[in-house]
């Protein structure tokens, strides 16, 4: 967390969403699970990409809020501006209230039980019209779920370079794309032939669709008691910061949380567990409509992060090389998977 002189357009912003007033006293600047925002009392303002989808998500989470049971975990209530908006300037805040100091975890189990959870308490809510079909996928995430859904096929040989390209401001360019380096392009390939081999790319268009969280990793935090080995009173020991999400076939909310994994324990500075210890204990390793989703997921994973250094953030060599040996281990479990 950081404090800065930037923190003075969301402190007038936050004014908005305060009947008494503007925000006053210092304000703490977060992470990527509050989307950045500027923490100011115990409302995080930050700024959205795209206000259709803000206001989904703020509309969903209220309304999930105020279900009578629990679903095993919470979700960060949104705050509405004094004349009953849910963004205004670009900006959105939210009440993090007791979860001011929680912070982000790499654990598979947990995440994965909030992944099937939610999925589960979204096709209630649709079904009793407490929450709307999502409108669609905000920022480099939804660019990235459209590489990973459409045809995977343009996307190999290099062709990932014209479509990720297609999506920043201005669109594609002749350009040398030096952002696109060898071991990037050759996670792509290894993962678009992944996606073709689980399912010929005909996709699971005939699988069942819910409203599944295509970013869930990065908005679960777990409170810091609940890491100590109680929970703190009155609050499970995850929340979901935000609801980013889209129609996709079951089970794609949990297929993304192990594409993270499967990265993570690529990486020799970041180990996380053994995978395919998690998939058995989901009774996954067995399941080739997982490891199809499997696919796209992790397809999306290095489509976000190749927008992003195509943007211009600073490529990482280690990021790239765990792409490629998280596309290369999943290979060999969809192998096993065929040889039984």
């Amino acid at each position: 967390m950081s404090r800065s002189s930037d923190q003075q357009p969301f402190q007038v912003i936050g004014g908005a969403f305060q009947p008494h007033g503007q925000f006053h006293g210092a304000s703490t600047q977060l992470g990527a699970p509050w989307d950045g925002g500027w923490l100011m009392g115990d409302v995080v303002i930050a700024p959205v990409a795209d206000a259709s989808c803000a206001a989904w998500s703020a509309r969903t989470r209220e309304a999930i809020a105020e279900l009578p049971s629990s679903c095993g975990f919470e979700v960060a209530r949104p705050v509405r501006s004094a004349d009953g908006r849910f963004v205004v300037s670009g900006c959105k805040a939210t009440f993090a209230g007791p979860w001011v100091d929680a912070c982000w975890e790499a654990r598979p189990d947990q995440l994965l039980f909030v992944a099937f959870q939610w999925e589960r308490l979204m096709a209630d809510c649709l079904e009793r019209s407490l929450v709307e079909v999502p409108p669609g996928v905000p920022g480099r995430v939804g660019c990235a779920e459209q590489l990973a859904w459409g045809d995977v096929s343009v996307l190999r040989d290099g062709g990932v370079v014209q479509a990720v390209e297609e999506f920043l401001p201005g669109g594609a360019s002749d350009a040398d794309a030096s952002w696109a380096s060898e071991a990037l392009l050759r996670a792509c390939d290894g993962a678009c032939a992944l996606v073709q081999r689980c399912d010929d790319g005909g996709g699971q268009g005939d699988a069942p669709q819910v409203v599944a969280h295509v970013d869930l990793s990065r908005c679960v935090l777990f409170s810091p008691s609940e890491r100590r080995g109680g929970a703190v009173a009155g609050i499970a020991g995850a929340l979901v910061t935000d609801a980013v999400c889209a129609l996709r076939p079951a089970g794609y909310s949990a297929a993304v949380v192990v594409a993270d994994l499967l990265v993570a324990s690529a990486d020799p500075d970041t180990p996380e567990g053994d995978v395919v210890g998690v998939l058995e204990r989901f009774s996954l390793v067995d399941d080739a409509a997982f490891y199809a989703l499997l696919s796209r997921a992790l397809l999306q994973r290095i489509g976000v992060y190749a927008l992003s250094v195509a943007g211009g953030a600073d490529p990482s060599a280690a990021v790239e090389d765990a792409f490629v040996r998280a596309v290369e281990d999943l290979s060999l479990m969809v192998d096993g998977l065929d040889a039984s």
